[in-house]
């Protein structure tokens, strides 16, 4: 995630989606591990592809774009995995930063909400002109938008910009 490497990992989602951490869970986790007390029934693996399914999705809602040069950070990150097949699906000149996953974080940490990690970002958007900047954090669940000019976006401005306009 957005995490410096030392703390990279898996995260662990217990009953009733609650996370297992050393308070709730995490002891039990391991002590099955060390005891080599997993269930041992049979199941079935299921390989799914959702990504056309999504693709479709984000076609439908981003009709209306046109022609947008587009600065995009990975961080290392996740990010690349899931996003530039989407990015190649639409009407954008995208330019991409730091897209090799690499949990050591060798360029920046993955953590956009720092302006320090969006450095590179800025004097990109700045060197190609371009409309925007993407910064995501590493599992991508979380971005940061940098204007035209290689301003942060704040995100009060980014969620009145969402709102359907009636």
């Amino acid at each position: 995630s957005h995490n410096p490497s030392e703390f990279n990992g898996i995260k662990l989602i217990g009953k009733k989606a609650v996370q297992c951490m050393i308070s709730s869970g995490i002891n039990e986790v391991k002590e099955l591990i060390l005891e080599d007390k997993f269930i041992n029934r049979k199941g079935k693996i299921k390989k799914r592809n959702y990504l056309p399914q999504y693709l479709k999705i984000i076609k439908r809602h981003t009709q209306k774009i046109k022609n947008l040069k587009v600065v995009v950070d990975f961080g290392n990150g996740l990010g690349a995995i899931t996003a530039v097949p989407i990015y190649k699906n639409l009407p954008l000149k995208t330019f991409y930063l730091f897209e090799k996953p690499d949990g050591s974080y060798p360029n920046h940490e993955a953590k956009p909400s720092e302006e320090k990690n969006l450095i590179d970002l800025k004097r990109e958007v700045r060197k190609r002109k371009a409309d925007m900047g993407i910064a995501f954090d590493g599992d991508a669940d979380r971005a940061i938008f940098v204007d035209e000019k290689g301003g942060t976006v704040r995100a009060d401005h980014l969620t009145a910009a969402l709102v359907p306009y009636q």
